[in-house]
């Protein structure tokens, strides 16, 4: 994928959490695209872990408002670009890939309306929420974690 300035600029911030804001046709959602299949499919070394291995296997997920909005904005993005690399399962919005560790990751998509579904999961090496300011209570949950 060839980035623009402002997507290069994301890229290249090594802040622990990154704000994207930007209007329509940004180039948001390829951008996490190719985010989420890059710390899905490298090794744990590129990414910096200092874990290189996970019992559970790698986790990525992905968290617009609701599921609907989820499956609308990146899933049918992301079975594209993992075409042939990844088993995705359509009814829970999950995706298998093998990753260079020899492992398995496994990306979620979801709705923030079923957070809890991820409350206390383990070996995730990377969480975008996308729409945040339209997560109910987004800020107070934060807090809590």
């Amino acid at each position: 994928m060839n980035l623009h300035d402002k997507q290069k600029q994301i890229v290249a911030s090594d802040a622990r959490f990154k704000v994207a804001r930007a209007g329509r046709k940004g180039g948001k959602t390829a951008l996490e695209v190719e985010t989420i299949c890059y710390k899905a499919l490298v090794s744990a070394s590129k990414l910096n872990l200092t874990k290189t291995t996970f019992a559970s296997g790698r986790k990525v997920l992905y968290i617009a408002p609701t599921m609907i909005q989820a499956r609308n904005i990146i899933w049918s993005a992301l079975k594209s670009r993992l075409h042939g690399i990844g088993t995705a399962n359509e009814a829970t919005l999950q995706m298998k890939v093998p990753n260079e560790d020899g492992e398995e990751t496994t990306i979620f998509v979801g709705g923030w309306e079923n957070r809890e579904n991820y409350r206390g999961m383990t070996d995730v090496v990377h969480i975008t929420f996308d729409e945040t300011d339209t997560l109910k209570d987004f800020f107070l949950s934060w807090l809590n974690l």
